[in-house]
């Protein structure tokens, strides 16, 4: 090899750990070092958190954006357990943020529904249980915006002396899709 190729490998092994790609010395101290593409993550419905605006309302993930952030007062996190009160334990499991608005917030400007009112949506003239993504509904004084209902889906019951269950979806953001690439594993060690 000449003296002027020679010149040219420090140059490259350090464009090499400017670009972020391992030397070849970092990939021979890594024998256990696998190359995996992530694998696709399955859409899970019902998976994230209940918003309840002043304990009244409840809004999903894009309904948050119609808030403005200077008009909170206080926000409560309840994963479960004797902390959350009563009436919203049966939510509990995907976990509730409870946002307190400062006094004077206009709640009304937001277009909801109250339970009775998506129960005469749906032309049901006796008493019903009402599930949101699922999960039991115990508070019966609670509305849901228009914007956050992807649907509503009723049971029958499997007894004439059950009541029909319904059950309210709400609209998820859809979960960012990972970044294309090369994932590394077993660098996090070292």
């Amino acid at each position: 090899m000449s003296p002027r190729r020679l010149c040219y490998w420090p140059l490259l092994g350090l464009l090499i750990v400017l670009h972020g790609l391992p030397g070849p010395c970092a990939l021979a101290q890594q024998p256990d070092t696998s190359l995996r593409h992530p694998a696709p993550q399955p859409v899970r419905v019902g998976s994230g958190p209940i918003f309840l605006v002043n304990a009244r309302l409840i809004v999903g993930d894009d309904g948050l954006a119609a808030l403005d952030p200077n008009q909170i007062l206080r926000l409560e996190v309840h994963k479960g357990g004797l902390t959350t009160p009563a009436k919203w334990r049966s939510l509990a499991p995907h976990g509730i943020l409870a946002l307190t608005m400062k006094p004077g917030f206009p709640l009304n400007t937001i277009a909801s529904k109250s339970l009775p009112q998506l129960r005469r949506e749906l032309k049901l003239a006796r008493p019903v249980r009402f599930e949101l993504d699922g999960l039991p509904l115990e508070d019966p004084t609670l509305r849901v915006a228009t914007a956050a209902i992807a649907g509503l889906e009723v049971k029958q019951p499997a007894t004439v002396a059950d009541a029909p269950v319904i059950n309210i979806r709400l609209v998820h953001r859809p979960s960012r899709p990972a970044k294309p690439g090369i994932y590394i594993r077993g660098t996090a060690r070292r």
